[in-house]
This record gives structure tokens, C-alpha cells and sequence, in this order.
């Protein structure tokens, strides 16, 4: 066992572990998985937008980058474009400073893309690690929809609005880990449902309400069976109506602990171990892992094969260790941003690149190492002069301090997985940014006064600010969105985009395992779910015997 520099938690490191460690001739971690996810997580903001101005073209953009932040940043066509060259940024290395040092001071130096936005698609300015989107609206590590909005995760969907984890699926709100659904509110865990509301764990429904682990059912109210007519007759009071629906969301959280719960959701994975894990095999502690091969600790990967302590991208990878927002890629350690490449280290924001070490903002590049050129004989030469020196004060093999990211701890994921005060944050000696939360203060229209009823909503209502019922922030309501609410009779939302992210994320549970025991067979299982949660726990084997 080790223990953590850091926290001084013990840790296991396998022999599976040094095999993999003895390929990259890196030392293990001397940190705990919850020390390096935060030092990782740091590097990946999604969802904290800013508006500031292109430094090479001078026009408005939405960027990832608050403005007061040193570094320059252009909008994609001017960073993409033939304009300006990232070895014009070059500096000698230094063997008697730091290379973290050298580094960050480079890093601020060389310009940075605004948003990480992929392929062809139109009116979809506000979204972040997306690509093939058309007339989208703050969605994030989501690609090929139309018409969504504040969602993240979703893929080759029409018209979702506050989703999560969701594909295939069109006219849905606040579904969350779903696939293949139709007209569809409220529901977790749910698969080619239509015309439903509060369901967990449930498959080819149509017309139900309140139900939990049915199969192939229509016009059920909380899984007792009715008929079509006293179906109508119990729903019609409650669409469109707040207080009934906010109602129903706690009756329903109170009615599903009532039911077991398999203890993950993973399908079609041998060998593997975490949640959400799809076609996968010999993946463990992995979470959003999809065509995975022999994996450990990733999240939200795809197509990656022989890779560990990966956070988002993957996309035909081999090879990968400790990266954040890296794919396409072989051999790629220790970086953030890198795509395209192979043989890189230590690198930020690296397009199809090889045999680079410690460079920035470099596009088809070789051989270069804090974006100098060197020869092939050169640079192996000073690469290896350069992981001595990083050796022997204790760099080599540590992921990129925090103080090198863009980003403020809670404009990040880090705040999701490990949500935090800013008294906390900044006694661990990570930055915080006060106005990244957003704006408070008296809103032109309050809580009270908004009509129960969506019908009664005036449409003066997406031209005013409102505050959230929960931490007093500011929030609009676009028009696209409130035309949904109106035509599917879902109430209006009383809290702020972020606050009802938090609460998916709530009802989710962590993006990491704890040990249970399955309370029917009492196997012992890892889960992600706590008992408060789900009281009553299944292991794979039971809930599928029983859930039919």
C-alpha cells in the first residue's frame, strides 16, 4: 500500500498497475485517485461561458477563458487559421528553473482556442466539447443534435432540454441516462419510453406516470395498472402545474426506494467495473467508458484501448495515461488538449502533432520541446535531460499543477465530482473565482409572483431575470424554451441552470465506488449509489431475475 502525498490515504498500486507505468518509464502515482482527478478535473471546463473579444481579430466571441485571465485567446477561425505559427513562441530550456515554471510561463503566452467545438454546424455558439450541432444552446460533451438545450452528454437527439446522458431521444426534459425516447419528462434509467413522466428504470412504456422497473406497460399510475380513461383522468390535473409537479418529484423519490436497484448500470462489458460502461471489456473504476479495452479510471471515454486516469475524449486511442480532453492519439501522457497526436508529454492544446515534449498551441509539429525545433538527435537528447532534472526535484510523472490551468477550480468539473467552499478550495491551494457563480441581486420578476400554471406564463417572461429558488442567482428563460414548456405542459423552472445540473448529478450519484451488499443474495457489489439513495440494492444477477 502507499500513502497519498497529499491526503495521507493509503492506496493500492497493482502489479497490473507497474506494468503499465513501466511502459511510459514513469513512476507510479504518489497521490490517491481523488488527489489526481482533482488535479486533472481542474483542466476541463464545460459549462462556465464568458463573453470577451477575439485578440487576433478583435470580434465577440464566447469563450471558456474569463477575461481576466492572462492568456490570449481567438475565436476558432482565427486560431485554426494560417495567421500566426505556435514556434514563434519558442524559449530555450532552462535546466536551473523548474520545467513546470517554464512551462506555465509559455503556456500564457501562446494563444488558446476559445471553445473546443468540432465539425460543421450552425447557431450553436453557446456549447463547449461539442461538435455537429445545429441550433443548440449551452450543451456540453455532446455531439449531433438539434434543437437542445442546457444539457450535457446527449448525442444524436432533437429537442431536449435538461437532459443528461441521453441519445436517440427527441422531445424529452430532465431525462437522465436514457436512450431511444419519445416525449418523455422526468425520468432516470429509462429506454425507448414515450409519452411518460417520472419513471426509473424502465423499458418500451408508453402513457405511465410514477413508475419504477416496468417492462413493455401502458397506462400505469405509480405501477398500478388503469385503464386508458382513469389514466387521462389522474394526469390532467397535474401537467403543467408547479406545485403538483414538485409534488409528485418528492412523492416519487419516496415511492422508488420502495423498489430494488441494480447496483450499476453497465451493458454489453466483460470483466469491467464502474457505471455506465457500454461494449467495454477489462475496464475497471470507469464511468461513461464506451468501446473501451483495457482501461482503468476513465471517464467518459470512448473507443480507448490500454489507457488509465483519462478525463473525456479518447475517440480511437492507445495508449493514454493521466490526459485530460485528449483522443485520436498514441502514446500521449500527462497533457490536456492534445489530439491527433503521438509520442507527446507534457503538452496543452497539441494538433497533430509527434515526438513532442512540454509545447503549447502547437499544430503539425515534430520534434520540439517547449515549442523550439530541434533535430530527432537533439531532441531525444534533451528530453531525456529534461525528465532527469523533472526526476530529481520530484516533477516527472506528476500530472500539470493546478496553478498551470486556465480555469478557476469551481468554473470546472472538479466542482461537479468534488463540489466544494471556497474556504475549502482555497485551503487545498487551488484558485477561486467568485464571479463565475453568477450574478444575485433583486430580479424583475420573483419566485411568487410566476403562475403555477405554464398556460397563465406571460411571454414577457423570457425578456425578464429570475432568481433561483435555491442560491439566489440570476437565470433567463430563452424563448425557444419556454414555446417547449407550453406545448408538453411542463412547468417553468424556479432554479438556475447550474443548480439543476447539481441536482442531477445528486440523484445520480459519484462518479466513483462504494462497497454494498446486494440485499438479496448478499453478494458483495460496488455501486455508485448510497443507501439514502437506494435502500434496497440488487447485484446484476438478482435485479435481472427479478425485473423481467
Amino acid at each position: 500500500m502507499q500513502t497519498c502525498r497529499a491526503c495521507n490515504t493509503p492506496f493500492e498500486i497493482t502489479v497490473a498497475d507497474h506494468e503499465f507505468f513501466d511502459k511510459f518509464k514513469v513512476s507510479p502515482p504518489a497521490y490517491c485517485l481523488t488527489c489526481v482527478l482533482k488535479q486533472l478535473l481542474q483542466f476541463r471546463n464545460e459549462r462556465t461561458l464568458f463573453s470577451r473579444a477575439c485578440a487576433l481579430c478583435s470580434k465577440n466571441i464566447i469563450s471558456i477563458y474569463h477575461p481576466d485571465e492572462p492568456h490570449t485567446v481567438y475565436c476558432r477561425s482565427c486560431y485554426f487559421s494560417d495567421r500566426w505559427d505556435g514556434k514563434t513562441y519558442a524559449r530555450e530550456y532552462d535546466s536551473s528553473r523548474s520545467f513546470f515554471d517554464q512551462l506555465e510561463e509559455l503556456d500564457k503566452t501562446v494563444p488558446q482556442q476559445t471553445t473546443f467545438v468540432d465539425g460543421p454546424g450552425a447557431n450553436s455558439e453557446f456549447t463547449n466539447f461539442a461538435g455537429y450541432n445545429n441550433n443548440c444552446y449551452m450543451i456540453f460533451n455532446a455531439g449531433y443534435n438539434e434543437n437542445c438545450y442546457y444539457s450535457r452528454g446527449i448525442a444524436e437527439s432533437k429537442e431536449l432540454i435538461d437532459c443528461y446522458f441521453c441519445q436517440v431521444s427527441e422531445l424529452c426534459y430532465e431525462v437522465m441516462d436514457g436512450k431511444g425516447n419519445y416525449t418523455t419528462f422526468f425520468s432516470d434509467h429509462t429506454y425507448d419510453c414515450r409519452d411518460c413522466w417520472f419513471l426509473f428504470d424502465c423499458r418500451d412504456c408508453s402513457d405511465c406516470f410514477g413508475c419504477v422497473n416496468l417492462r413493455h406497460k401502458r397506462y400505469c399510475f405509480y405501477n398500478e395498472q388503469l385503464t386508458k380513461e382513469e389514466y387521462a383522468t389522474r394526469l390532467a390535473p397535474i401537467r403543467g402545474s408547479y406545485k403538483e409537479i414538485e409534488k409528485h418529484k418528492k412523492q416519487f423519490e419516496t415511492f422508488k426506494k420502495h423498489f430494488p436497484i441494480a447496483a450499476t448500470h453497465n451493458y454489453k462489458s466483460e470483466d469491467s467495473e464502474g457505471n455506465y460502461i457500454v461494449n467495454s471489456s477489462n475496464c475497471h473504476n470507469c464511468f461513461e467508458a464506451f468501446n473501451c479495452e483495457n482501461g482503468c479510471n476513465l471517464y467518459f471515454n470512448k473507443h480507448t484501448k490500454d489507457s488509465r486516469y483519462l478525463v473525456g475524449h479518447g475517440y480511437h486511442s492507445e495508449l493514454l495515461y493521466c490526459d485530460v480532453a485528449c483522443g485520436n492519439s498514441y502514446g500521449v501522457i500527462l497533457s490536456y488538449g492534445v489530439d491527433n497526436c503521438s509520442h507527446v508529454a507534457y503538452c496543452m492544446n497539441v494538433h497533430g502533432s509527434e515526438h513532442v515534449f512540454g509545447c503549447s498551441g502547437m499544430n503539425k509539429a515534430s520534434y520540439c520541446i517547449l515549442n523550439k525545433q530541434y533535430s530527432k538527435e537533439e531532441y531525444h537528447r534533451l528530453r531525456e535531460q529534461i525528465i532527469e532534472d523533472m526526476k530529481a526535484c520530484g516533477e516527472w510523472g506528476v500530472y500539470l499543477p493546478a496553478r498551470l490551468s486556465p480555469f478557476c477550480y469551481n468554473e470546472t468539473l472538479a466542482m461537479d465530482f468534488f463540489p466544494a467552499t471556497r474556504q475549502q478550495v482555497e485551503a487545498l491551494g487551488f484558485r477561486w473565482r467568485e464571479s463565475a457563480l453568477g450574478d444575485v441581486g433583486h430580479a424583475a420578476v420573483r419566485q411568487e409572483d410566476i403562475p403555477d400554471g405554464i398556460k397563465e406564463v406571460p411571454e414577457s417572461i423570457t425578456s425578464a431575470l429570475l432568481t433561483c429558488a435555491h442560491c439566489g442567482k440570476h437565470y433567463k428563460i430563452i424563448k425557444q424554451e419556454l414555446a417547449f414548456y407550453k406545448k408538453w405542459g411542463i412547468p417553468l423552472p424556479r432554479h438556475c441552470f447550474n443548480c439543476r445540473h447539481a441536482d442531477r448529478m445528486r440523484r445520480r450519484g459519484p462518479f466513483m465506488l462504494i462497497a454494498r451488499v446486494c440485499n438479496q443474495c448478499g453478494v458483495q457489489v460496488r455501486t455508485s449509489y448510497a443507501e439514502e439513495i437506494a435502500p434496497i440494492l440488487y447485484c446484476q444477477t438478482c435485479f435481472e431475475r427479478t425485473v423481467v
